[in-house]
């Protein structure tokens, strides 16, 4: 059995179990994380499943964040790749034993170094191995559709994407929707999601809690002092990048 037949049994298998009402989105999400390890390697990809309900996102606008922030309000996970469950380390072992088949080393290693050009636009590609199972991931997305898998929810997307929507899992969705399935979403995205939805105060609170929360998370700290190693004695090109990221002054002076 091939990694890409794998995965597409695996993700048959769940979401035929889906029971919600009035699905409009379903989540493929690609997670390249340094505290993802198996092997002895770190950096590794995972990857996991899921839907959204025009319940959940609260019958957001069409073009806005809200609507498709997809992990805010994520229904019916489950990883199908997880390095960090010894319960459900069989597709993790799969995809290793897949790489080594095809050859592939040194997964998980990524030369932050290039990963940004001048404006601080993120044009790197993730660390070895996320290119491989994004382009599986992708070929079994596009079978759903082309076989009509997910018809009983309609005409909905499936959303390919990690944290960030990089430019490669933006590419990924575009390939997996070839009727248009994803254009809203694709607009929505590459128009900086227009339809703004007002949050409460709570809402905001909770979401910096969150992102402060994972930005002083041990391995992303390493990551992201590695990161701004490269721009040492070029302070615009730094302020530049905890832009890009969102990184508040306040929240840990890293630099």
């Amino acid at each position: 059995m091939n990694l890409e037949e794998y995965l597409y049994n695996k993700v048959v298998s769940r979401i035929d179990k889906w029971k919600a009402k009035r699905i409009y989105a379903i989540s493929f999400f690609i997670d390249p994380n340094m505290e993802n390890t198996f092997n002895g390697k770190s950096n590794v990809t995972e990857f996991s499943i899921g839907y959204n309900t025009e319940a959940s996102c609260e019958h957001a606008p069409q073009l806005s964040e809200k609507r498709w922030n997809l992990m805010w309000h994520r229904k019916g996970d489950l990883y199908i790749i997880d390095s960090r469950s010894k319960k459900n380390d069989e597709g993790i072992k799969f995809l290793f034993e897949w790489y080594e088949k095809k050859g592939i080393t040194n997964i998980g290693h990524q030369d932050t170094s290039k990963d940004y050009n001048a404006d601080m636009k993120y044009i790197g590609k993730g660390p070895v191995g996320c290119g491989e199972l994004l382009h599986a991931v992708t070929n079994v997305a596009k079978k759903l559709q082309a076989e009509g898998k997910i018809e009983r929810f309609g005409n909905i997307p499936i959303i390919i994407h990690d944290l960030e929507n990089s430019w490669y899992t933006e590419e990924a969705t575009q390939h997996a929707n070839p009727n248009g399935e994803a254009d809203v979403f694709l607009k929505a995205l590459r128009e900086g999601f227009p339809e703004s939805v007002e949050e409460d105060e709570e809402t905001k609170a909770r979401r910096s809690s969150i992102a402060k929360e994972l930005f002083n998370d041990p391995f992303v700290q390493k990551s992201y002092k590695k990161l701004m190693e490269t721009f040492e004695g070029d302070d615009e090109k730094k302020a530049k990048m905890k832009a890009a990221l969102g990184i508040k002054d306040e929240w840990e002076d890293v630099e």
